[in-house]
């Protein structure tokens, strides 16, 4: 597994110098050979109350890079307030953990319940989501690896962030992927809120098994209509509302290496983004837990993972665990 990178910097030829941007206080030069990928990584440099982060799209033209899938990243510019109402969320609320236990007291940013009647309810009303799942997984494996390094928790599907901000707040080190502007704003701000800037790195793409320039989320895709807003789904159907449209990337072109722990659920597609992570029978990415729904709206990565060796276990709802031995 290679850094993005370190593949990018072997195979893109310049033929003439970027120019230099600037984001707040953080100036960033681009020089030949050089490119940076999309994900928003949130340091303690940048401004405490207004945080706008951005990235410089390549021309295709000169991306030439090959293994695992090119991909060209564009321009990302979300939003980021943590002293005002976000454009997108003016009724949010400020909810506290009490489960986990061992992250009880860690706040996080939620949606109208109104229009999020299952995740944000639950964290406002219950000071919890799934917990069950996050304490199976802990289980498995803690926050430092054997050698002593951070353990590495992918988060696909990440919603408002409610496994990241456990996990982050957990010591683990944690990568997440969520297309949508919608809940982007907010988990961006539970970031701030939880000063987890160095532990959470948020990359606004789809995940799949393949390179694709742009795809649509439908919104609420799955169930409860409006009343589940912070839902989506990749959809042929999807209309581009100025928000929802979004790049499709292979996991193992982003992620710094195979996660020990993850948490995938997008709806019904978990097994094409497995397959764009490298967990198949010829690929060599195996981490040691992985959460999935079995909610019968795609090939169930239960099955799949079962078929590559990984014992799955129930845990609630339809949540399953499954462990690599």
């Amino acid at each position: 597994m290679r850094n993005i990178n370190a593949s990018i910097n072997k195979s893109v030829k310049l033929s003439a110098m970027y120019r230099w941007f600037s984001v707040r206080d953080l100036t960033v030069g681009f020089l030949l050979g050089y490119f940076v990928s999309n994900f928003i990584s949130f340091n303690g440099n940048l401004s405490s109350t207004t945080t706008t982060a951005t990235s410089i799209t390549a021309p295709s033209s000169i991306i030439t890079h090959t293994a695992p899938l090119s991909f060209d990243l564009s321009v990302i510019k979300v939003r980021r307030s943590e002293t005002q109402a976000t454009p997108l969320n003016p009724n949010k609320q400020l909810a506290t953990f009490s489960r986990p236990a061992s992250v009880a007291g860690t706040k996080i940013w939620v949606h109208d319940i109104n229009e999020c009647v299952w995740i944000s309810k639950s964290l406002l009303s219950f000071g919890q989501w799934e917990f069950r799942v996050q304490d199976a997984l802990m289980a498995i494996m803690g926050p430092t690896r054997d050698d002593g390094t951070p353990t590495l928790f992918v988060d696909v599907g990440a919603n408002l962030g409610t496994y990241s901000i456990v996990f982050a707040a957990g010591g683990y080190r944690v990568e997440a992927f969520e297309p949508m502007e919608y809940n982007i704003e907010i988990f961006s701000k539970s970031i701030h809120e939880n000063k987890l800037q160095d532990r959470i790195k948020l990359y606004k793409v789809a995940a799949g098994n393949e390179y694709r320039p742009r795809v649509c989320l439908e919104v609420h895709a799955s169930s409860e209509s409006k009343q589940n807003i912070g839902n989506n789904k990749i959809s042929e159907d999807a209309v581009d509302n100025g928000y929802n449209c979004v790049q499709q990337i292979r996991l193992d072109s982003v992620v710094s290496r195979c996660p020990d722990l993850m948490k995938i659920d997008i709806e019904g597609l978990e097994v094409v983004a497995l397959e764009g992570l490298g967990v198949t029978k010829t690929g060599e990415c195996r981490p040691k837990g992985v959460s999935v729904e079995k909610n019968g709206n795609g090939p169930a990565a239960t099955e799949v993972l079962k078929d590559l060796g990984y014992k799955c276990n129930y845990v609630s709802g339809s949540e399953f665990v499954c462990v690599w031995h």
